[in-house]
């Protein structure tokens, strides 16, 4: 048996007779928009409301109603968009007729799946053999799945994508066999650890880095997807027994996968490979020459948007060492390798191809040479900087990309400081 909750009422007054007459109505609760035809009608009444206290808002209102209707149309998550703008406008009274970009990627970035259960029905039911143990079923319903003990990949051919996806058969091939290891997302164990840190951050950006650590981080690549061969920068040629020691190193780590003889992915993108020298002497860094060729390039279809970074400037340290006072310490660190710890989702594993020896690569994480990787570094970072002050009470840090710096009133406090980050990012 079921037991109704207490009734709510509104305590309203009627002044269109000559004398005011009060009552109490019982209140309805409000209805869920679940499509976007429910959105749009409810959001026409409110045009038509607010207009006539504003009536110069109506071309805003109208643009602001074509966005959220265009990223419907794109399959975009509209509902997030929608709901997190508003709550923006109640405290920076955002323009309607702008876009908030951060929160328009962010919409295409997330988890469909989560505003459309009949796909993941219908998703669920191409699995046609029996579903094995060891694997997660939410998982491979598409939902998204955070911390539990079983596998998140491929139970046909251990890649990181859902069984209904998989186009290998279901044993798989020696081959296939071989790159198990290299093609399972790097760092999905860091999502767990970030999860706790980030508790109280904003819903959207902890949701971004959670998603983007178990499922790899999108190079927001909008081009088309099709097979390319290049030769390599003459650095790299003049230099192969250093290319050789820096993919060895890179395969160790994971960061790439072993080499194939035929190219794994038939979309795959070969950028050539090149070296530079390093501050050191006979010191020299690998890069991933994504920029070629020009016009048509891996860097050539990311959006600016998804570029576009702002950083802390000198004059913000100056501030915060002001602010603190004079004798004050300072503590610098950095993100050793900070980019290659960044995964990358493997549907972006087609754009950072490298043809070396007669051999095919493929790139798992974020590299430096693409234009979106500083942004996406820096949004993590950010969020690092948030956890040190919110979470281990390190009140003066700033950072520029991958380098922070603390600051506080005396070495004591700053040693303290610097080892609760320094452990808390290990």
């Amino acid at each position: 048996m079921s037991i109704p909750s207490d009734p709510k009422y509104n305590f309203t007054v009627n002044t269109k007779s000559n004398q005011p007459v009060f009552s109490l109505e019982p209140v309805q609760n409000s209805k869920r928009l679940n499509s976007i035809d429910q959105w749009t009608s409810a959001f026409q009444i409110f045009v038509a409301i607010y207009t006539v206290r504003f009536p110069d808002m109506a071309p805003a209102l109208m643009k602001y109603s074509a966005t959220v209707c265009d990223l419907a149309a794109k399959n975009a998550h509209w509902k997030y968009y929608d709901e997190n703008f508003r709550f923006l406008r109640q405290k920076s009274l955002f323009p309607w007729d702008e876009i908030h970009w951060e929160l328009w990627l962010q919409a295409h970035h997330m988890n469909r799946n989560s505003f459309q259960p009949s796909l993941q029905v219908s998703s669920a039911k191409q699995i046609k053999q029996p579903f094995p143990r060891g694997f997660c079923w939410k998982f491979h319903q598409g939902d998204q799945c955070f911390g539990c003990s079983f596998k998140h990949e491929c139970f046909k051919c251990r890649a990181p994508h859902l069984a209904f996806r998989c186009r290998s058969s279901s044993k798989p091939s020696a081959a296939t066999s071989r790159t198990v290891s290299a093609n399972t997302s790097p760092n999905t164990n860091s999502s767990n650890k970030l999860r706790a840190y980030l508790e109280g951050y904003p819903i959207g950006l902890k949701d971004y880095l959670i998603n983007g650590f178990s499922t790899g981080f999108s190079l927001d690549y909008v081009g088309p997807r099709m097979a390319s061969k290049c030769v390599n920068l003459l650095s790299a040629l003049q230099n192969p027994d250093t290319v050789d020691d820096k993919l060895a190193k890179e395969l160790k780590l994971g960061r790439i996968v072993e080499p194939f003889l035929t190219r794994s992915l038939p979309s795959l993108h070969i950028s050539p490979l090149g070296l530079i020298p390093k501050k050191t002497p006979g010191e020299y860094r690998l890069i991933h020459h994504l920029s070629f060729p020009f016009g048509n390039s891996v860097n050539s279809h990311i959006p600016k948007i998804a570029t576009s970074v702002h950083y802390a400037s000198i004059d913000d340290a100056i501030r915060l060492i002001r602010r603190t006072g004079r004798g004050c310490a300072l503590a610098k660190t950095d993100v050793k390798n900070a980019f290659r710890l960044i995964p990358v989702n493997p549907k972006d594993y087609d754009l950072l191809g490298m043809f070396w020896k007669h051999q095919f690569y493929y790139d798992r994480c974020l590299p430096m040479g693409s234009t979106s990787s500083c942004k996406i570094f820096e949004t993590f970072s950010s969020a690092l900087e948030w956890i040190a002050r919110h979470k281990l009470d390190v009140q003066v840090i700033l950072h520029i990309l991958d380098d922070f710096l603390i600051i506080e009133r005396d070495n004591s406090l700053c040693s303290t400081s610097l080892s609760k980050f320094l452990k808390t990012c290990d």
